[in-house]
């Protein structure tokens, strides 16, 4: 397998994997280091750690030197391109790592693996996403069981997205809120007038914060499971009485 790495400053470098370590093509590094005599590079080098790959494909391939990553080096040295220390950089911080994935991840069969590293790349930011998550979870597990003990909320739904459990699909919040103050559920700040609560519709739980030295006040509003169906109920008799409006114009 070999696989071709590009810049668009420095140009292109093939690379491999022979017996699980990393190779990259002689001409190649010798080429982006602006070397022009590259036997003179190869002389440097023991056999030992370089080797003979074919490259290209079935109609057109040809033998190539390629030299241990660890090689590169003598190139930089003997490089005099200004740019010489960041294109070793690159080849070390980007190509070097990317190629090593390639072996890890056993993927020189796939016909795109640019696509499945890709992939395979954000497979594991979501692995380690997911785990955050789930010790978040765990850890502040009791602490929530606490509050919604201490507030009475586990059973209840925050009246900010009751919209999304309701049978009346496709409506929104603001026009669920609007539906509400028309018919004298809520007053115009979105509290529940207090006979609903009275009636274990809602629930409005008072919070308390400093912010700027000085304590702010403010309300959050909780629906219970027969306010959900008291809602729909009203939804119900609402759109009832603006299609009958409807029709009588």
């Amino acid at each position: 397998m070999s696989k071709e790495f590009s810049n668009a400053d420095y140009g292109v470098v093939r690379t491999t994997l022979i017996d699980e370590q990393p190779y990259f093509c002689l001409v190649d590094v010798a080429r982006i280091f602006g070397i022009k005599n590259v036997q003179n590079c190869r002389t440097k080098i023991p056999s030992s750690d370089i080797a003979t790959v074919e490259v290209g494909n079935k109609k057109s391939s040809e033998n190539k030197i390629f030299l241990t990553a660890k090689y590169p080096t003598t190139c930089l040295f003997t490089s005099k391109r200004a740019e010489a220390e960041m294109i070793f950089d690159w080849l070390n911080r980007v190509c070097l790592p990317q190629l090593l994935k390639y072996y890890d991840y056993q993927i020189e069969d796939f016909s795109d693996p640019d696509t499945v590293i890709k992939f395979l790349d954000e497979y594991q930011d979501l692995r380690v996403k997911n785990t955050v998550l789930a010790t978040s979870i765990k850890l502040n597990g009791p602490k929530i069981k606490s509050i919604d003990k201490l507030l009475g909320s586990s059973s209840c739904i925050d009246l900010d997205i009751i919209h999304e459990v309701l049978k009346f699909h496709g409506i929104r919040n603001m026009e669920l809120l609007s539906i509400l103050r028309a018919t004298h559920i809520l007053d115009e700040n979105n509290q529940p007038h207090q006979e609903y609560c009275d009636r274990k519709y809602f629930r409005v739980i008072e919070a308390k914060v400093v912010a700027g030295g000085s304590i702010v006040t403010s309300n959050k509003t909780y629906v219970y499971k027969s306010g959900i169906v008291f809602i729909e109920r009203i939804l119900k008799d609402y759109e009832v009485k603006r299609n009958v409006k409807n029709q009588d114009r």
